[in-house]
């Protein structure tokens, strides 16, 4: 069997478990205070972005979300999107970037994943591991029940858990190109593969009772070099992240 339809299997299960699990117990919902993130980040200042369509917001099934433009003023701006979502249910979880993007015209042309201890260490940029095909790699080790969230731990700065990891793109609709970074916050974890985030929602509802999520996108224009589009996307990551947990429980 090949790698993608494993993965692809693997989130199917992974999802319908969560979800089932989530309404059979009926996990605890969570609330989220988005608009709690600062409009001043480090040296970025913040605008309110440019609202969802109505289509947008039902086909999405978040409980909340936020759409920010922050710039330093020395560059192209940073769009920030989060969605949150308080507990999964049927026919509601997060979606993943890599099938939405290309329903709305955009064209993933480079897939990888970069390590957050590489954003917070360097501001010169990350190394990304490249990737052949838009199938994240699986790689998850199922911790016991008992043991304890990685809230704690740090690897690189404030805010970042050992072991987190961002997904990276470059994708083009017509002429235009963007840098794209995302990632999903599920309970003080940072996982850019979609597969693992799913059995980790499973995980911790059986453990916590607890099914919340967010996806977090971060956006830059690629108006120069996918390096210099890359280098604005990682610093505002690096300053965005010790922000996040406070803005759910």
């Amino acid at each position: 069997m090949s790698t993608a339809r494993l993965t692809v299997i693997v989130i199917l299960l992974a999802s319908t478990a969560a979800v089932a699990r989530s309404a059979h117990r009926g996990d605890r919902a969570v609330d989220a205070n988005l608009s709690a993130l600062p409009y001043t980040i480090a040296g970025w200042s913040g605008t309110q972005g440019k609202p969802l369509d109505e289509e947008t917001i039902s086909a999405l099934g978040a409980d909340s979300y936020l759409t920010r433009m922050y710039s330093d003023g020395a560059g192209a701006p940073v769009g920030v999107y989060i969605a949150f979502y308080g507990a999964q249910r049927p026919g509601v979880s997060v979606h993943s970037p890599l099938h939405c993007l290309p329903g709305t015209g955009w064209e993933p042309l480079d897939v990888g994943t970069v390590d957050v201890a590489s954003i917070s260490a360097t501001a010169s940029g990350p190394h990304p591991r490249r990737e052949l095909s838009l199938t994240p790699r699986l790689g998850f080790a199922w911790p016991r029940l008992g043991a304890p969230l990685q809230r704690g731990r740090r690897a690189g700065g404030p805010g970042v858990a050992a072991g987190a990891q961002v997904r990276r793109l470059v994708v083009r609709k017509n002429r235009d190109r963007a840098l794209v970074l995302y990632w999903y916050a599920v309970h003080g974890r940072t996982i850019a593969n979609e597969a693992i985030s799913k059995l980790w929602l499973l995980h911790d509802s059986i453990r916590l009772g607890r099914s919340d999520a967010a996806l977090v996108r971060i956006v830059v224009p690629i108006t120069g070099s996918v390096d210099t589009a890359e280098r604005r996307a990682v610093a505002f990551t690096r300053d965005l992240l010790p922000y996040l947990s406070r803005l759910w429980s």
